[in-house]
């Protein structure tokens, strides 16, 4: 018996198959986990040499449903029997996960010259625009927490390096700074029981966050730069519960609605404040600030440290530069256009960044005005 010619429908079979891909983005949902590269950024130099398109075309390959089905099932499948790393991400001890990355860093530290570079610059801005600034680099998970680390997982030598590296850089450039790793030691050893970041997220918890900003306020209190920022009316409101998935279960490839996902699930707590008006009414405080003398700046650690910031200093404080996922310079040279330009009044700016940052030669070598080669 003869079969029937099926070339037809294979072809039309996989034609479908490929479109998957750009539906993927399009399909409402959405259906990318944080394992997959995102939607490219416009750059028409990225463009012109062919990276651009290349993003694309792995973007769309990786946010094809099919793919993130197959994947999660896979990946939850190696979860139940046991695996426990997943590419970016480790699964340890007591349920908690850390990112590999974080880890391991080069130890002949390539992003050094630029960073130098970069501190250098900022040092000459801050003296020539009149502004004072506290850096805060925030440790790593690992080096508060590495009682979760497996038996057999270290941080290489570059990764030990960084923080006491950005630390000597601080000094040297003659940048007041904060040297929160060992505080964050202090604060565990007088209360072992005490968490300070998430279990499965990369970013430190509310403990940390407001621990951190009560350090801070007795910096800047200590180093005279709350004398000229007059207090405002303020009330610290009870911690707000915030419903999100913890980055580092996004990162382990599983479906985000799948029943691992919620298994895993966190939820993370806020600290914000209220303005109180001449006649005790409650307003709202908004994240952009411009007349405020006092601002927070950075990457996602700071988004979250800002309302901890204002009710440890009693100030209001501009959080237009804290700008999550951009890197450790981003933020603070956002921040620093605003003042330079005259649209913010701040005159204390508090710079909070992850460690693991530090090494990310591209955002040191990529940095913008005011912190460019040449900026002003």
């Amino acid at each position: 018996m003869r079969l029937p010619d099926r070339r037809s429908l294979f072809a039309a079979a996989f034609v479908a198959f490929v479109a998957l891909g750009p539906l993927g983005f399009l399909y409402p949902g959405p259906v990318q986990t944080r394992a997959t590269p995102p939607w490219p950024r416009w750059n028409t130099e990225d463009f012109l040499d062919g990276k651009w398109t290349a993003a694309l075309g792995k973007h769309l390959e990786e946010s094809s449903p099919i793919t993130i089905e197959a994947r999660g099932l896979y990946n939850e499948a190696a979860w139940l029997a046991g695996e426990r790393s997943f590419g970016s991400t480790t699964w340890s001890k007591g349920g908690w996960l850390y990112n590999n990355g974080s880890l391991r860093s080069p130890s002949n530290d390539p992003a050094g010259p630029a960073r130098r570079a970069v501190l250098g610059r900022l040092a000459n801005w801050l003296d020539a625009h009149g502004v004072r600034l506290l850096a805060v680099p925030v440790p790593d998970k690992w080096r508060v927490h590495p009682e979760g680390l497996p038996e057999d997982v270290e941080p290489n030598a570059g990764a030990r390096a960084r923080y006491p590296t950005i630390l000597d850089e601080l000094a040297a450039a003659g940048i007041e700074h904060v040297d929160l790793a060992t505080a964050m030691r202090g604060w565990r050893e007088a209360d072992p029981a005490v968490n300070l970041f998430s279990a499965r997220d990369t970013h430190w918890n509310a403990a940390g966050a407001i621990r951190t900003a009560d350090l801070i306020a007795t910096q800047l209190a200590t180093l005279g730069w709350l004398d000229d920022l007059p207090p405002d009316r303020l009330v610290a409101e009870p911690l707000t519960t915030v419903s999100t998935a913890p980055d580092l279960v996004g990162t382990l490839g599983i479906r985000e609605d799948g029943p691992l996902a919620r298994e895993l699930a966190e939820e993370w707590q806020l600290a914000s404040v209220h303005r109180l008006t001449a006649d005790g009414v409650r307003m709202q405080v908004e994240k952009q600030q411009p007349s405020a003398g006092l601002a927070v700046a950075g990457d996602s650690f700071s988004v979250r440290l800002l309302g901890a910031v204002e009710a440890a200093t009693g100030r209001i404080a501009d959080g237009s530069g804290t700008i999550g996922a951009e890197g450790p310079i981003h933020g603070l040279t956002s921040t620093l256009r605003g003042i330079g330009s005259g649209q913010l009044a701040a005159r204390v700016v508090v710079w909070c960044f992850i460690e693991r940052s530090v090494s990310h030669d591209r955002a040191w070598q990529g940095a913008e005005t005011p912190l460019a080669d040449g900026g002003d």
